[in-house]
């Protein structure tokens, strides 16, 4: 089912009289705060009710509280919160078991003390959203529904911190502590609760808000195995938006999407290679190492969307011509730090120049962009030095150009130790760019790779401190290296 087919779906339902306290949108921020305004307005449209948006809020607290206490004042409400990030990972249960934990194991008794009954109201807090709180079946059965990394440790909501798995026999132990906690729990008819948001959607989900009072949430980025959004899959309240991703190759996907949408948006058409040319000026992905797509940068997908509603209102005839994006929009789009490593490594000095040039401009931070840039053009030369002493270390060929035969036949070699020792200087690195950084060292001579560190080192220096012009430093490590290789 496509995102707008389950809009319409969401949209006809509440049209019918049929609706739920709690919609999810989640994808692309810009489809999704789109969607979610639709319906929104469709929940406040039949009441009478205006529409009152928050945006990153630092919590629900206030939202939930607003929602219930409202109806002493007013018969009805519409919130439409955009990314309060509350669904997006998992962990909010781990949190809430790692919680419980804290106040076992149970002291020998039949009641529950006060600190052991709010372990225990996390406990069912639990089990209230994964919908396993109504169940008839024994304590232990219950537990066993439940997927195992609950068990096995959270972080913090906020905590950078990532917590130590509990290994298998420490997750044994507390699934028999936790039993013997819902046992007492289920005596007493204790109701689960606890202080998270998160753990507060599962409750809405339960018990809803006062008749009228609806929340609407617009998110880029959700969990999909959070039990918060299982349950709204599984209610029909979750709407799901394409998202903006880019492959390997540099191919965005989800564009045409946001294209689509801003057109209805504005009533103004674009030109196939203004998109074109307005993604390279706009979008970034996500930085990150690694298979598969990933997603654009949520800061850049709103500045996509801002420059195409401002070039609306100045296109002639009601179109965006690629002419009037390169006139209008500053390039801060995505550029390649492998294709300036390739323009290096193949001796295109002025490329690689250009190429620099525009990806510090287009930075936030132009210092750190410079200094992460010099990070990755140290290691890259680090890799030349390695590779070349690894060939004359073991006779290899520095020409074999075929990607496949230097894979199958070379790769395995230059990642092996060093001959003599158990170290090896390449293990890890990506066939691909090893392949490139390859055929970059082959164009080196001899005396050129023995003054590579000192190139390197000199640069450092220039760049903290010792230049007054930074940029003039990695231009010059750039077209030092650029030069070497055409030789």
């Amino acid at each position: 089912m496509t995102s707008s087919m389950a809009e319409d779906r969401v949209l006809e339902r509440i049209k019918g009289g049929s609706s739920s306290p709690l919609f999810l949108v989640a994808g692309e921020l810009v489809l999704a705060e789109s969607s979610g305004q639709r319906i929104a307005a469709a929940l406040a449209s039949p009441l009478g009710a205006q529409v009152q948006t928050y945006r990153r809020p630092a919590d629900l607290r206030e939202i939930f509280a607003d929602l219930r206490t409202y109806s002493l004042f007013g018969s009805a409400k519409v919130i439409l919160v955009i990314e309060s990030a509350v669904l997006s990972d998992r962990s909010a249960a781990a949190v809430l078991i790692d919680q419980a934990a804290e106040a076992l194991p149970l002291v020998e008794g039949a009641e529950l003390r006060s600190r052991e009954r709010e372990a225990a109201g996390r406990l069912l807090q639990v089990l209230r959203l994964f919908d396993a709180d109504g169940s008839s079946a024994s304590s232990r059965e219950i537990l066993q529904t439940l997927p195992g990394w609950v068990f096995e440790g959270g972080s913090a909501p906020g905590s950078k911190r990532k917590k130590r798995r509990r290994p298998k026999k420490q997750v044994e132990t507390l699934i028999e502590q936790l039993e013997a906690l819902l046992d007492l729990a289920r005596r007493e008819n204790l109701r689960g609760w606890a202080e998270t948001d998160a753990a507060d959607l599962g409750t809405v989900l339960k018990d809803g808000f006062p008749e009228g009072h609806f929340l609407v949430l617009c998110e880029a980025a959700v969990a999909s195995d959070h039990p918060v959004v299982k349950s709204l899959k599984k209610a029909d309240c979750l709407v799901e938006v394409a998202a903006v991703t880019v492959d390997q190759r540099g191919n965005w996907s989800g564009v045409n999407d946001l294209v689509a949408e801003l057109e209805s948006e504005t009533k103004c058409g674009i030109d196939r290679d203004a998109v074109e040319e307005l993604v390279r000026r706009t979008l970034k992905q996500e930085p990150g190492w690694g298979k598969g797509a990933r997603s654009a940068r949520a800061d850049t997908t709103t500045r996509f969307a801002a420059e195409f509603r401002k070039l609306s209102l100045v296109a002639a005839d009601g179109r965006i011509t690629a002419a009037l994006v390169r006139d209008a929009v500053k390039d801060r789009g995505e550029e390649d730090l492998l294709a300036i490593l390739d323009a290096v490594g193949a001796g295109r000095s002025d490329e690689a120049l250009s190429r620099l040039r525009r990806k510090i401009d287009g930075a936030e931070d132009p210092m750190s962009e410079r200094l992460g840039f010099f990070s990755q053009m140290a290691t890259f030369c680090r890799h030349l030095a390695a590779i070349s002493g690894m060939a004359q270390a073991t006779g290899m060929p520095l020409n074999e150009r075929n990607y496949n035969r230097f894979k199958s036949d070379l790769a395995s070699q230059l990642q092996g130790p060093v001959p003599g020792t158990e170290v090896s200087l390449l293990a890890g690195l990506h066939p691909y760019r090893l392949h490139r950084a390859y055929l970059a060292a082959s164009r080196f001579s001899s005396a050129e790779l023995r003054r590579l560190p000192a190139v390197v080192l000199e640069t450092e220096m220039r760049l903290k401190g010792e230049s007054a012009n930074p940029d003039a430093a990695l231009a010059h490590l750039v077209t030092w290296l650029s030069v070497a290789t055409t030789h």
